[in-house]
């Protein structure tokens, strides 16, 4: 979707819709926010679908197939890191007595 858009010379405002949902949750997936990497799975369900809109638009295109893999390697990374990382902290806290998840 964003190399099409740099192709027809989108406008910044389209730009910013596309790229703002995940710029504001990069800085907490990179500090290891768990709350931030599950809002970036649900997210990229928003991605999901306007890939899945154009596979129905545009069957044989390649990059709207490549995309559409993109966004569900994206969301299922996220949703396994989430829960591998949920268990890892409710053993630790665990083993230390605080009760707190």
């Amino acid at each position: 979707m964003a190399w099409d858009g740099w192709q027809r010379s989108a406008p910044l405002l389209l730009w910013l819709i596309w790229f703002v949902p995940i710029a504001i949750v990069l800085p907490g997936v990179a500090a290891d926010r768990l709350r931030s990497v599950t809002w970036l799975s649900f997210i990229s369900l928003i991605y999901f679908v306007t890939a899945t809109l154009r596979i129905f638009a545009e069957p044989a295109s390649t990059r709207a197939q490549l995309e559409l893999l993109a966004v569900i390697g994206v969301f299922n990374c996220s949703m396994f890191y989430v829960r591998q990382r949920a268990r890892e902290l409710r053993e630790l806290n665990q083993v230390h007595g605080t009760g707190q998840v």
